[in-house]
């Protein structure tokens, strides 16, 4: 074995491959480690469920409220449709014209 090919091979500058997370050792310490992070990742587990389950709630009471617009909405239009036109003799304009030095007189016409 050459020496300078040692030295590259295992030079301090050289970058190690990571292994992966999972420990290989079954001290107290790498138990309880692990049982910890099990633990933490429930919570956010439960957390992530609680926040889903209110968006879910969130939405369908946002579906509910739009069918129930888009009926009031569709009820209205029936019910517009449903009613006579207003004939123009029945709701003539009135208008108020002020005469100077006089009282206000209030006059029919036509302000069509």
């Amino acid at each position: 074995l050459d020496v300078s090919s040692f030295s590259r091979s295992h030079a301090r500058s050289r970058k190690r491959v990571r292994s992966s997370r999972r420990s290989r050792s079954s001290s107290p310490s790498v138990v309880n480690r692990l049982e910890n992070e099990s633990s933490s990742h429930l919570m956010e587990l439960e957390k992530v469920e609680n926040q889903c389950k209110t968006l879910r709630d969130q939405y369908n009471v946002s579906q509910m409220r739009t069918k129930r617009l888009e009926s009031d909405r569709e009820a209205q239009k029936d019910q517009t449709r449903k009613q006579p036109p207003a004939t123009p003799s029945s709701s003539k304009p009135r208008a108020i014209i002020a005469i100077p030095q006089k009282e206000e007189v209030m006059i029919d016409m036509d302000l069509d």
